[in-house]
């Protein structure tokens, strides 16, 4: 014998009237109390906190036959043992709707009207975006940072500067090197010694061993009586309410100690040669700094010499700084008084930024010196 019980009752709906607003009209009455009006089409069924059994089985019995059905001619809803209109006396048609297609149509005019609201609204936001600027401050934080951003125009004069240049020269030179021996570069190797040395370590399966470990189980503990409640409209003022009982297994976890089977490895050297060796190849030879704390940068006079075999040597890179320091004009103006500066661009540096010289840079409301524009 199963000991899963199930229970059938049934519990009033109600409804407000849409021409008077009354509120909470029990779902048994089929006309408003206040003003008259007959429940119709614009009328929703809901279920209160506070449910009601209906007692009356006459009355359970009614309002479970079916969903009430529209008056094609003056949309009042009707009981589904009537076979016409309570208020106008229309005959019942196959093609009249019951409650539940109408709030299927409802729902779906909804739906539509949501996406069409939803459409206006994104195309308005366009137009008023192409209107007004897309990516302007619209809000208090995108407004914040783009005032921070707007740039002004202030003053400096150039105080002092400094500038380096270095010039990375390269020469084809005999070179003592240590390699492995399947990685030796350069030109003219000449080996001098070879040695055989733990390039990397592999990991090897050696064996197997038991292990114990905790592990945790589930196990049936006892049972529980569990109900579960639904509730399904007949569409005609009340609700189904179904309620199922049944006996389930309660569960617990507890540890238990178990066995395994792990392997085992271990760390094995795996030996290559390695290799001390000359060989010739081009390499950094020296550099030609210069520096200044004028506005006329040069590079380094020098002359490229030559390496084994008379090979020539080779600049490698040249590298180049120049800095001013400025400080500002008008002190009422945004910007720090005195800053470092950097230009990447020498003819700016020897022609804008001379010492003494006027300059207008750009600052931000955030008092951030913008870089140089070359930069």
């Amino acid at each position: 014998m199963s000991d899963e019980e199930v229970i059938v009752e049934y519990v009033y709906e109600y409804w407000d009237c849409p021409k008077c607003g009354s509120k909470g009209i029990r779902g048994d009455i089929r006309q408003c109390g206040s003003c008259g009006n007959p429940r119709d089409n614009d009328i929703v069924f809901y279920r209160k906190a506070e449910e009601e059994l209906i007692s009356d089985k006459k009355m359970a019995e009614e309002l479970a036959s079916g969903a009430d059905w529209s008056c094609s001619f003056c949309e009042t809803l009707n009981s589904h043992l009537s076979k016409q209109c309570r208020s106008c006396g229309n005959i019942r048609d196959t093609s009249d709707l019951n409650y539940f297609e109408i709030q299927k149509q409802k729902s779906k005019k909804q739906s539509s009207e949501q996406k069409l609201l939803k459409l206006n609204k994104f195309i308005k936001r366009i137009l008023i975006g192409a209107l007004t600027g897309l990516g302007t401050c619209t809000i208090a934080l995108g407004s914040f940072i783009c005032w921070g951003v707007q740039n002004h125009d202030v003053k400096y004069k150039v105080l002092s500067a400094h500038w380096e240049r270095e010039i990375l020269v390269d020469r084809y030179q005999q070179l003592s090197k240590e390699d492995w021996k399947d990685s030796l570069k350069g030109d003219d190797i000449q080996i001098l010694s070879e040695n055989n040395e733990v390039r990397k370590y592999e990991s090897r399966q050696i064996g197997t061993k038991i292990e114990s470990y905790t592990d945790s189980e589930s196990y049936q503990s006892g049972t529980t009586r569990e109900c579960s409640t639904s509730y399904s409209s007949t569409g005609s003022g009340a609700s189904k309410k179904t309620t199922s009982c049944s006996t389930v297994p309660v569960y617990s976890t507890r540890n238990v100690q178990r066995t395994r089977t792990v392997p085992v490895y271990k760390n094995f050297p795996v030996y290559d040669t390695k290799v001390k060796y000359h060989a010739n190849e081009y390499a950094f030879f020296q550099s030609h700094k210069t520096s200044g704390d004028d506005n006329q940068p040069k590079w380094a006079d020098f002359s490229l010499g030559e390496g084994l075999k008379n090979k020539p040597d080779k600049e490698n890179s040249r590298k180049e700084k120049y800095q001013v320091k400025i400080k500002k004009v008008e002190a009422e103006d945004k910007g720090p008084v005195e800053a470092d500066y950097q230009v990447k661009n020498a003819d700016r540096f020897s022609n804008v930024f001379k010492i003494g010289k006027i300059v207008v840079l750009k600052v931000s409301n955030f008092d951030a010196l913008q870089k140089d524009e070359d930069e």
